[in-house]
């Protein structure tokens, strides 16, 4: 069961369909296996609907729920649910995944690459970061956010530094998002600075995360990233004023001087 393309919830309706069949047994195989793809999406009701099947289950039927995260299913679910946490998967493993897709696209080598990182180690994430609009996208986000990365660490002039800031947007979410994503970039700097093997994130390009944190104290990087933590936080969940956040995050991290 998924989520249908035009909806932002997987509905009641596609449980009860889930109701109705589960009471018929296999015929080829000795079970029957239901997979709900995006579970955090169920509406309440979608997951009151389950919760009595989940309660008394047939023997030969098996539920499997995905979800980003346990806690945003309901209560009862979750305790009629055993949590399997799996581990993500390794950025090799999704480009090998994605590459006949790219192909098939013509999508270069290096924006595969930063789909697969960008994936953060989900097979299926990464998939729909191929389709051409959510592609176009990410790229365009991970621009601004390496070229803003960049001038937190190397001063650019204010011709350069307030068009940079004025790319982030407004929009809260988008602007949590993009915030999010230099915080991605800096925690690979962090981390290039204390294990040059250490499993990046955000830079396709290893040689690019070296040259950029050469120079460039740890305190210092994990100063910014705090400060865009702070900011984050601030747009995203404190409802603070974005123009004062903002201002506020361009001075206190040296972007404008």
């Amino acid at each position: 069961v998924r989520r249908a393309a035009d909806k932002a919830s997987v509905g009641v309706d596609a449980i009860r369909s889930i109701r109705e069949d589960v009471v018929m047994a296999p015929i080829e195989s000795p079970r029957k296996m239901y997979v709900i793809e995006e579970a955090h999406l169920m509406t309440a009701q979608a997951q009151n609907a389950l919760l009595l099947t989940l309660e008394e289950p047939p023997a030969y039927a098996m539920f499997v729920l995905l979800c980003t995260s346990a806690d945003e299913l309901l209560e009862t679910i979750r305790s009629r649910a055993p949590v399997l946490r799996l581990s993500p998967v390794p950025t090799d493993v999704i480009l090998e995944a994605i590459r006949e897709i790219g192909r098939k696209e013509e999508i270069s080598p290096d924006e595969l690459r930063q789909i697969a990182l960008a994936g953060n180690g989900s097979i299926g994430r990464a998939m729909q970061l191929t389709e051409k609009k959510s592609r176009t996208a990410l790229m365009e986000k991970r621009r601004i956010a390496a070229a803003l990365t960049a001038a937190l660490l190397h001063p650019v002039p204010p011709t350069e530094a307030f068009p940079l800031l004025d790319s982030l947007g407004t929009r809260r979410e988008d602007l949590g998002e993009m915030l999010a994503t230099v915080q991605t970039a800096l925690r690979d700097l962090l981390l290039q600075k204390q294990d040059d093997r250490a499993p990046l994130l955000f830079y396709a390009d290893r040689d690019t995360a070296e040259e950029l944190c050469r120079g460039v104290t740890q305190k210092k990087l994990l100063t910014l990233w705090q400060q865009f933590d702070e900011a984050r936080d601030a747009v995203t969940a404190r409802n603070a004023n974005v123009y004062l956040t903002m201002s506020r995050l361009a001075l206190s991290t040296g972007l404008v001087r």
